[in-house]
């Protein structure tokens, strides 16, 4: 942040020099685009906004296949700067700033009901939810609350296909949610488990055998924008809340505090 703006100014940090500045090349005209300004939608402390920045850097470089770092917190906001060569409408920002419910859920029964009508009900014990399958409403799940693991597991995703050739999504675990993703197969073999995405079973594979590889595909009748979405979401990590866009402001080269120049 500190770099940008200092080459905003037409000035950068270096050895050469009394105050340790040179002169750069001047600003060209094209350098500014668009900032934005975002509000948890919960109460948040420092450390949580940080970590919602570094989420939001990484879900926006995902979209272009590199590295963004045009975020900062002020003021218990964070700032979000789009360089004019960077097109990004709200469209597609905004399913970047959502709080995405995604996990492993153990199940602990399966249910395949006669119609969808409301006048089926089944009622989970404590501690479990009933969740219904993405795209096939009559089956239905009561899944336990506390997820095996959570997206945080999660430390790289990419859309795919699967074998069949439909869209899919490809994951990594962390060393140590591999291990414990490991060790609960190792213990569950022949039972199903639950992908969950907001609240909808996606899949529920059967465990053949223990999977200790760290690595995994999910496919759940996504077609190729959901794979590439939540491929995005994963990669980038879990938003500890939502946020909400409270301004968007054109910015150009002429701003100081303007930090969209290379």
């Amino acid at each position: 942040m500190i770099r940008s703006a200092l080459i905003a100014l037409g000035l950068s940090a270096g050895a050469a020099g009394a105050q340790g500045m040179v002169p750069t090349a001047p600003v060209v005209d094209s350098c500014g685009g668009n900032r934005l300004v975002l509000a948890a939608s919960s109460n948040a402390n420092v450390g949580e906004l940080e970590h919602a920045a570094e989420v939001i850097s990484a879900r926006i470089g995902g979209l272009y296949g590199g590295v963004f770092d045009f975020t900062d917190v002020v003021d218990d906001k964070i700032t979000v700067s789009i360089p004019s060569g960077m097109p990004l409408d709200r469209g597609a920002l905004e399913p970047l700033l959502e709080q995405v419910e995604f996990g492993f859920l153990s199940v602990l029964e399966l249910s395949v009901l006669e119609s969808v009508s409301h006048s089926e009900i089944i009622v989970a014990p404590e501690g479990h939810s009933v969740l219904r399958q993405k795209g096939s409403p009559s089956l239905v799940y009561v899944v336990k609350d506390d997820p095996v693991l959570d997206g945080t597991a999660i430390v790289a995703a990419e859309p795919s296909f699967d074998q069949n050739g439909a869209p899919a999504v490809i994951f990594r675990f962390s060393d140590a949610s591999s291990q414990t993703f490991g060790e609960y197969t190792a213990e569950h073999i022949g039972e199903p488990f639950a992908i969950v995405l907001r609240g909808e079973v996606i899949s529920a594979p059967t465990i053949q055998s223990a999977i200790w590889g760290g690595s995994g595909i999910i496919n759940g009748l996504f077609t190729v924008e959901e794979a590439e979405q939540l491929a995005t979401l994963m990669q980038a990590g879990v938003l500890p809340f939502g946020l909400d866009i409270l301004s968007e402001d054109s910015v150009d080269g002429s701003d100081p505090s303007a930090d969209f120049c290379p």
